[in-house]
């Protein structure tokens, strides 16, 4: 399944990226292709 393997790898890139993202932004929404929903990633680490 290439595509399976291409969101795998997509999804792994967006992890790396997102953290250095949400340094700059504060939060990000990243679509996780397995679960299947999107997550809200919160800058704030007082939660």
């Amino acid at each position: 399944m290439e595509s399976l393997e291409r969101a795998e790898a997509a999804w792994t890139w967006l992890r790396a990226e997102g953290g250095a993202r949400r340094e700059r932004e504060g939060c990000i929404d990243m679509k996780d292709p397995q679960a299947g929903k999107t997550v809200r990633v919160s800058h704030s680490s007082g939660d």
